[in-house]
């Protein structure tokens, strides 16, 4: 109830406004997002580029030693109806870090000889410290318009576990592994395989009040296969170690990202039955098992295979002033560049009707994650009709999965 009363005086806290509509609110540092509406950022995507890459042997110039890129760019985004002045320390916007950030292990051949002998994920690649990378997303730009996305990638080449990353998309840069310790002819190529590992499949931190976005939720991997690529083998002939020479070339893109009507690897009704704006999302406890409903999760994963350096199916596109594209697609052909989802009151409410954008189960955990609940009669096909709860085993009364839009509406 607190929350709600906070919703609705939102208005009192506007900034400045203007005669032509524009109103700026500053974002919300609370970290009660019990009892106070967050005004927060979204982390709509993580586009991974993982390519191959070499360079020379010191100890014999005509060989090339072979090296894994993973290159992660990010799309943030401002939700809501107004813009957003968000206060930074120094330029920092984010800072974040990453617990096996994909879904599948790798394994790596060059030339026919095995590199590793089992399948190893990204951060033992790495071998980061606590099996986790980190990221800081630097951005002196403080105001964000409502419905903009900004899209950012690695300033440089990081040969450890820490990334630095500024505004609009890069190429050939990112976090940088060495994974031979020995050089191989340049007309030698990779082959790389893939197993799924579905423990890492949404794990993601955000230390940072600025962007309220954790994520700490595995999927069951017997759902796997209706979903998802199984696990397979990569091999690029095009792609050898001296066309990678000093340039990378994407054989695998893995795209976490904000669930989507056009690109989607399950069926469901997009942001309406799995809204963006959610402050938390885990099943660590007894009733949050692996998920057997991905579809009901507010994100996604898409995966793609480029066979060369002019496959650009799959690669992030940027728009004007590192714009990102959200909404429907992550490609300027089909994507938005701005999207409002959420309303802030800007001025006192006049109905319960204007209620339907106070965000009730932000704070909730568990699925279903129904956008606008209040005066919406959207139900949720994990739950019964006879009910407003997930079945679980425990007792109707500790259950947390459930119907707000029903519960709500009966208030």
């Amino acid at each position: 109830w607190d929350a709600m009363v906070d919703f609705s005086t939102q208005y009192k806290q506007i900034a400045s406004g203007s005669a032509n509509g524009n109103v700026l609110l500053p974002a919300s540092l609370t970290t009660n997002f019990r009892d106070k509406v967050g005004r927060a950022l979204v982390l709509s995507r993580v586009h991974w580029l993982f390519s191959f890459y070499s360079e020379r042997d010191p100890s014999d110039a005509s060989k090339l030693i072979p090296f894994l890129s993973a290159s992660p760019v990010l799309t943030v985004w401002n939700p809501y109806n107004v813009a957003l002045r968000v206060e930074v320390v120094g330029n920092q916007l984010i800072r974040s870090r990453l617990f096996d950030p994909l879904p599948y292990k790798f394994k790596f051949s060059v030339g026919g000889a095995a590199l590793t002998t089992d399948f190893q994920t990204i951060t033992t690649i790495a071998n980061s410290y606590n099996g986790t990378l980190w990221f800081a997303v630097n951005d002196n730009n403080k105001i964000w318009k409502p419905g903009e996305s900004r899209i950012y990638s690695m300033q440089n080449v990081s040969d450890n576990r820490i990334g630095i990353m500024n505004p609009g998309y890069r190429t050939n840069t990112g976090y940088r592994w060495q994974i031979g310790s020995t050089g191989f002819d340049p007309g030698d190529s990779f082959t790389v395989e893939l197993e799924e590992f579905a423990q890492a499949a949404f794990k993601l931190l955000i230390n940072s009040p600025h962007l309220r976005t954790n994520h700490t939720t595995s999927i069951d991997p017997s759902v796997l296969g209706n979903y998802w690529l199984q696990d397979l083998s990569v091999t690029n002939t095009l792609q050898t170690l001296g066309s990678v020479e000093n340039n990378t070339e994407p054989f695998f893109t893995a795209i976490m990202q904000l669930r989507n009507v056009l690109e989607r690897s399950t069926d469901s009704l997009g942001y309406a039955q799995a809204k963006p704006i959610i402050g938390f999302a885990s099943n660590s406890d007894l009733e949050g098992a692996g998920l057997t409903n991905p579809e009901a999760y507010p994100l996604d994963w898409r995966f793609f295979t480029p066979s060369n350096l002019f496959d650009t199916e799959s690669l992030p596109q940027t728009g004007t002033a590192n714009s990102s594209y959200i909404g429907t697609s992550f490609r300027a052909d089909e994507g938005l560049s701005r999207l409002v989802v959420a309303e802030l009151p800007t001025r006192p409410l006049r109905s319960m009707g204007e209620l339907q954008h106070f965000d009730i189960n932000y704070n909730n955990p568990r699925p279903p994650y129904i956008a606008n609940p209040i005066s919406n009669s959207l139900a949720s096909h994990l739950i019964s009709p006879e009910t407003v709860s997930v079945n679980a085993p425990v007792a109707v009364s500790a259950r947390v999965a459930l119907d707000h839009s029903y519960i709500s509406n009966h208030l």
